[in-house]
């Protein structure tokens, strides 16, 4: 819109928005706008989670357990005991490839919800679906007194006999 007060200009621009002169601030990772005030649209992936428009878009949406959401608590949740990508297609955030924290496993097969159930226990014990059956103990790999079952200290395996120090 051109106007006649001395300012013959467009204000609707970012550098004349509503008024002569009035520039709209530049934001981190966004655009500025110029729609009855100055405003800013984020880029992608980018969004403005703590709602302060001083710091522009703060939080990379690909990062931090967000995958796509502003809130940790979303019902995307990549990060549970794991570390993983999360992938953009468009306006929609999936979680990528997960490799699950030591410990844990992704038993559901779910990447959304990350490596949900541990591994330490007798039902999964060193992967999932794992049972040590007869009377077996889930015990972490290099068990003191034991020995190793898979050669990573890391692991947990079955193990069947008397664990050291037992009755």
């Amino acid at each position: 819109m051109v106007v006649t007060n001395g300012c013959e200009v467009d204000v609707t621009t970012t550098s004349n928005c509503v008024t002569c002169g009035n520039e709209c601030p530049q934001r981190d990772n966004a655009t500025a706008t110029c729609g009855g005030g100055c405003g800013f649209t984020c880029n992608a992936p980018w969004d403005n989670c703590n709602v302060a428009p001083e710091d522009g878009c703060e939080a990379n949406l690909t990062e931090g357990g967000r995958c796509g959401y502003c809130n940790t608590d979303a019902p995307v949740n990549c990060d549970n005991n794991a570390t993983f990508t999360c992938t953009q297609n468009g306006a929609a955030y999936a979680c990528g490839s997960l490799s699950c924290t030591v410990g844990f496993g992704n038993c559901n097969l779910n990447v959304n919800d990350g490596c949900e159930l541990a591994t330490n226990v007798n039902g999964n014990c060193g992967v999932c679906g794992r049972f040590c059956a007869n009377n077996g103990f889930c015990v972490r790999d290099y068990f003191p007194g034991v020995g190793s079952c898979t050669g990573d200290s890391r692991n947990f395996c079955c193990y069947y006999g008397i664990l050291p120090g037992s009755p």
